[in-house]
């Protein structure tokens, strides 16, 4: 194959390569991660795991972890011969699938959703014709008569789950349809793509009724289901539907007494009797209990982004038994820049971006700077932005203490400085009496006032709890991030702190934390206050170079070596130094950030940030403007001066929901 034809190929299946940062790709990276390190995993042929909360099994878990894996089949397909494309030298004649093989074949990978997507359309369009084509027929002959005329359309139809029209008609609770059906040739005992039968989702639906017709028609209600399924009668037993039990018991006692009477005409011993269902569950003697998933010792702690971590996770709910082990810890680096993005978010009209833009010059720090936090060195000027700011702002608030009625005389400093040795109790507690009354008749003392007491030391603590390796400190500033997350309801982040903190302070192990606590940063320069957060780690060292190296170096030839021998990297990198820009340089100077801190106090100390005037709007500051612009009209949203009464309501309305949707196997 020619390179030109390589690369036209690549760039037609882009989205395979894509694909590789997905659910698929990440569990096939996982996979691959056990075996290299010898990580023991049980995953099982099948299974349907009970919930203890809503006495149901979780037939939906059951079935998102049969597309789940179908896909990667799929996907570990489409990933060999994309190899197999990579490894071809140039003379090499490989064929190309053409875009019509690509959309069709059963071995694509991109193209799976897309297919169980339209098999699923196609699976409801045809229920909603036999349903409306039943109920045109009053009577149950025409209805079977019916059915048969077109057995064509759905006799062998199955959706992405490998559901039959019997399972939706089960499980939508159509009794006509379902008997209907069963008369018309379809069959009572098939099983769908996870193992489940349509008499096992009446069960758990707690339909009685249709489980009384399914068993009429020949439904299987005891022996051996397919791997970990448990057959109809332990699901009952779980479920305690006490109709559903009289049911089943009925017919096994039936069953019971007509084996009975057969082994007496053909002349055989007598067969007992066992009337009670709990006792014929299964092939043996006792009917295994059935219990949800059991608790694994075995961690392997991942690090990422919002996306990765959101990305493992649907993986390890997807298949707990195989990837249940790898737990998500989402990077503090790239919390940080979150966090960023909500302080801008809050203190940005008020007169943040006005101070920074047209005060200090600093244009390339906006709002669209805070949402590409991780693009073109936005990150660094955030965090000076935002450190100035604070600083700025805490000397205009000391500044306004020093010239009102709180601050201390010179004989009660003198006094506090005899008895204490040093007067920083009383001006702390007299500072924050000043600026709590000041807060109570001003809304613009109480919205700046904010900034210093808690958004800004937050911010600052998470940094200086990651440079210093102080992981109590680090996991404190975990709890208050969420409260920022959950009044500014942004989505990923506050998923990704509520199960961080539920996991580091209820469901790991206290070795596993004491662990993580203790290597939660890495030392990268061996200096006290220069440490690194993992996710940062990776980011500064590993990513970036490799995406230097790929930018300035990619050529086709290149991208194979880089590709198919890995462990030659290290070689490379030594002798592409300027491609990775690792090369020596002058240490550069920094700016003292004094000039820029009291300009910012100067102007909060003009516009009487911190001096009670009784105000009762915050003004909007316009920093697109040079002059000092207020827009009357426009008004800083609540959720920026409501934050901590918007998360307590955030919290107390949705946090067994969110617990559900990111635990559904604890």
């Amino acid at each position: 194959m020619s390179e030109k034809d390589f690369d036209d190929y690549i760039n037609d299946e882009s989205y395979k390569i894509k694909d590789e940062s997905l659910t698929t790709g990440t569990a096939s990276v996982m996979r691959e991660f056990a075996r290299d390190m010898d990580i023991t995993i049980d995953k099982t042929h099948d299974y349907l795991k009970y919930n203890e909360t809503t006495k149901k099994f979780n037939i939906h878990a059951a079935r998102e972890r049969y597309t789940f894996y179908k896909d990667m089949e799929c996907h570990s397909k489409d990933m060999e011969r994309l190899r197999k494309h990579i490894e071809a030298e140039e003379g090499d004649d490989l064929e190309i699938p053409d875009n019509a093989a690509m959309a069709c074949g059963a071995d694509c990978a991109a193209s799976f959703k897309t297919r169980m997507k339209q098999l699923s359309n196609h699976t409801k369009e045809v229920m909603k014709k036999l349903k409306q084509g039943t109920s045109n027929f009053t009577n149950m002959k025409d209805r079977v008569l019916f059915l048969q005329s077109i057995s064509g359309m759905w006799i062998d139809l199955t959706d992405d789950f490998g559901c039959s029209p019997l399972h939706h008609a089960v499980q939508d609770g159509c009794i006509p349809l379902v008997e209907s059906l069963l008369l018309a040739g379809a069959c009572v005992n098939m099983s769908e793509g996870c193992g489940v039968t349509p008499i096992m989702i009446a069960i758990n639906n707690n339909k009685p009724e249709l489980v009384k017709i399914l068993i009429k028609y020949g439904a299987r209600i005891n022996g051996s289901f397919q791997g970990n399924i448990p057959n109809p009668i332990q699901m009952a037993c779980n479920i305690g539907n006490e109709a559903i039990m009289q049911i089943l018991e009925d017919r096994t006692t039936y069953e019971k007494q007509a084996r009975h009477r057969v082994c007496e005409d053909i002349g055989l011993s007598k067969e007992p009797l066992h009337l009670n269902p709990s006792d014929v569950g299964s092939d043996e003697a006792e009917k295994p209990e059935v219990k949800g998933e059991d608790i694994r010792l075995n961690f392997n702690l991942t690090v990422g982004d919002a996306k990765s971590t959101s990305t493992l996770r649907g993986v390890r709910n997807r298949a707990p038994d195989e990837f249940g082990s790898f737990k998500e810890v989402p990077g503090d680096f790239h919390t940080q820049g979150y966090v960023m993005e909500c302080l801008s978010r809050i203190s940005g009209p008020g007169g943040f971006f006005y101070t920074l833009r047209q005060l200090l010059g600093r244009l390339k720090v906006t709002p669209k700077s805070f949402i590409d936090a991780f693009k073109e060195g936005n990150y660094e000027r955030n965090m000076d932005a935002l450190n100035d700011y604070f600083w700025g702002l805490c000397i205009a608030s000391v500044a306004s203490f020093r010239s009102s009625g709180f601050f201390p005389d010179t004989e009660t400093l003198s006094n506090a400085q005899a008895n204490n040795g040093n007067v920083n109790d009383i001006l702390l507690n007299r500072l924050k009496a000043y600026l709590q009354e000041a807060s109570r008749t001003d809304v613009v003392v109480e919205y700046h006032s904010k900034f210093i007491t808690s958004f800004g030391p937050l911010l600052l603590a998470f940094h200086e709890s990651v440079r210093y390796g102080n992981a109590k400190t680090r996991e404190s500033c975990w709890l208050s991030s969420l409260l920022l997350f959950c009044a500014l309801n942004k989505k990923n982040y506050k998923d990704e702190a509520i199960a961080h903190i539920t996991n580091f302070t209820a469901l790991w192990p206290s070795a596993i934390r004491e662990m993580y606590r203790k290597n939660s940063s890495i030392s990268y320069k061996g200096r006290a206050g220069h440490n690194l957060a993992l996710d940062e780690f990776v980011e500064t060292v590993m990513v970036r170079p490799l995406k230097i190296f790929a930018k300035h170096h990619s050529t086709l030839s290149m991208m194979k070596k880089v590709n198919m021998n890995v462990e030659l990297l290290v070689h490379i990198k030594e002798v592409f130094k300027e491609g990775y820009g690792v090369h020596s340089r002058v240490k550069s100077v920094v700016p003292d950030a004094l000039p820029d801190r009291l300009k910012v106090a100067w102007f909060a100390i003009k516009q009487g940030w911190f001096v009670s005037q009784d105000r009762d709007a915050i003004p909007v500051l316009d920093h697109t403007k040079k002059d000092i612009h207020t827009n009357g009209d426009k008004k800083i949203p609540r959720e920026c001066t409501d934050v901590e009464s918007r998360r307590k309501l955030f919290i107390e309305k949705n946090i067994a929901e969110i617990l559900s949707r990111l635990f559904p196997h604890e």
